[in-house]
């Protein structure tokens, strides 16, 4: 008997997706509030007149039956059993999108375990094996037909409660996927994930080159290159996912090992706290001398997690508990999180004793792609790894999700920001997209160049100018400390230079689109960091 959780657990795993053997439909489970059927917007913000969309998930209206959506984008597609596997669907399920800049609306629906699938210049292939289990494409099998190609996908549920949806980098990152949903309830405000940009790719490849460099470990085997002989990435692989396709090469092995030694050695005499953030309430463990697990009394203990357990959030300690499984289970997602992050050393209370999302990532030894993957997304959000949804109580987490008991637009966008109407086009900067590569990543704690200042102009943050001023300090203090005077100095000519480029671009966009309030927002950024600091270039002292 396989219960919604379980095959829910096996999708996100192994790229299966069957009806539960027992267990109720998820339709019992809640009251019934939202509209039978859902309208997706899908836009395609690619340069490619030749995308294709899939819709795949486990109708909650015919006992979680498997559903794909046929390419007339209205019409459901439930397959059979067949009697052999990794048989072909029996229906055209491939939804061809309009040309660049256009929009296409499909309807679905009630389904949970929802998946919107994207694939540029080509088709993807599904497949479907006794049961019936829909077979999905696979990043961690060379010999999947789709190994090759680009594709990329978001996430949904919309069950009788509400809508939820994410983007995703837990298996990969490719081109960008994008959200926005509206509600019709008028006194709540627009949602976007805006995911990153294109260009993006390129930008993360590099950043984990360089992060291999200095620490000797496999980050650089995460990316995998076009089959095309142009030598750019085709996609980058989560560590999760790059362990599994290596197999059986071990990819970072005993990565985290001085990290979780540390942690042991700390809370075998201090108590670790988490807080549960439900019934549970706050928590307490310790080390125990006998067993040298991290022991949770009454409740369970921990073993010491490998760097594959970390990655995975779902094996050796962290896998599932029979035993207390709903306690353990809440207490696993916060640990595996702080982990991930490694912050488990500097709060002692998870998730929310340390200082925040700004807190995160700031070890030598830590998931330095979740790090590097936040840096290029917009406004830092979307799923790196299984629990980046956990957050501190009082901190909107960075997981990248939309959700609303009402919803009146979805639109998913792939290529670009999702836009809700055409006056938004331009505003987010569809034209240029280019230009919005969010390049403040972080190596070990230290950042290394500039944010985008016309990312900041366009979402008309009051603040901007004394933000901007505060980080330019910031820089230039760690510069400071990194490499003396020199490195300071060059750190604030750069900076000039670039907040005055973005002045000159600013000033073609106000030609183009008479935005003369950005303007003028942008050039007193810049005075005040140029001239309130004493100056665009410095002599060192």
């Amino acid at each position: 008997m396989s219960t919604l959780e379980e095959v829910l657990r096996l999708q996100k795993k192994e790229g299966i997706l069957q009806a539960p053997t027992g267990g109720n439909s998820v339709r019992a489970e809640v009251a019934s509030s939202t509209n039978p059927t859902l309208q997706i917007s899908l836009q395609n913000n690619t340069g490619s007149s030749n995308v294709w969309a899939y819709i795949t998930g486990l109708d909650i209206n015919r006992n979680n039956a498997v559903l794909v959506l046929r390419s007339d984008g209205v019409t459901p597609y439930y397959p059979t059993s067949p009697s052999k596997t990794l048989s072909p669907f029996a229906a055209d399920c491939h939804i061809h999108l309009g040309a660049p800049g256009t929009t296409r609306v499909v309807t679905v629906p009630q389904v949970v375990g929802g998946r919107i699938w994207f694939c540029i210049d080509n088709q993807l292939t599904f497949y479907i094996n006794p049961g019936p289990a829909l077979v999905e494409p696979s990043v961690m099998n060379p010999s999947d037909p789709n190994y090759n190609l680009d594709w990329s996908f978001a996430e949904f549920t919309y069950n009788t409660f509400q809508l939820f949806a994410n983007i995703t980098y837990v298996d990969f990152v490719s081109f960008p996927v994008s959200l926005a949903l509206t509600s019709t309830n008028p006194s709540t405000p627009p949602q976007r994930v805006l995911g990153h940009s294109p260009s993006s790719l390129l930008t993360i490849a590099s950043a984990l080159r360089s992060q291999s460099a200095l620490d000797s470990s496999d980050w650089s085997k995460l990316i995998i290159p076009s089959p095309s002989p142009s030598n750019t990435p085709l996609r980058i692989l989560s560590p999760n996912s790059a362990i599994k396709l290596f197999q059986p090469f071990p990819l970072f092995q005993d990565y985290f090992a001085p990290y979780v030694s540390a942690v042991w050695s700390k809370y075998t005499s201090t108590p670790l706290l988490i807080n549960t953030q439900s019934t549970w309430g706050l928590l307490s463990a310790t080390v125990s001398p006998i067993t040298g697990k991290l022991t949770f009394p009454g409740i369970g203990a921990f073993s010491q997690p490998s760097a594959a357990d970390i990655f995975s959030c779902d094996s050796g300690p962290f896998a599932r508990y029979e035993e207390n499984g709903e306690v353990m289970g809440n207490i696993t997602a916060r640990l595996a999180a702080a982990f991930n992050r490694s912050t488990v050393l500097r709060s002692g209370r998870e998730p929310d004793g340390g200082e925040g999302v700004g807190g995160y990532y700031k070890e030598e030894r830590t998931n330095h792609y979740a790090r590097i993957v936040h840096g290029v997304s917009w406004e830092g959000r979307g799923y790196a790894f299984p629990y980046d949804d956990v957050s501190p109580s009082d901190a909107e987490n960075v997981a990248g999700t939309v959700s609303d008991g009402s919803p009146a637009v979805f639109v998913v966008a792939v290529g670009g920001p999702a836009v809700l109407d055409h006056g938004e086009r331009r505003g987010l900067g569809l034209d240029a997209l280019g230009q919005h590569e969010k390049s403040d990543i972080k190596k070990n704690g230290s950042d290394l160049v500039v944010p985008n200042i016309e990312r900041r102009l366009e979402t008309m943050v009051p603040s901007a100018s004394a933000a901007v001023q505060r980080r330019l300090e910031e820089w230039a203090e760690r510069a400071a400390d990194m490499g003396g005077p020199a490195v300071e100095t060059g750190v604030r000519t750069l900076t000039w230079l670039i907040f005055w480029l973005g002045g000159l671009l600013a000033v073609s966009r106000w030609l183009l689109a008479s935005r003369a309030g950005g303007v003028v927002l942008l050039l007193l950024a810049a005075y005040l960091v140029v001239f309130g600091s004493g100056g665009g270039v410095t002599d060192g002292e």
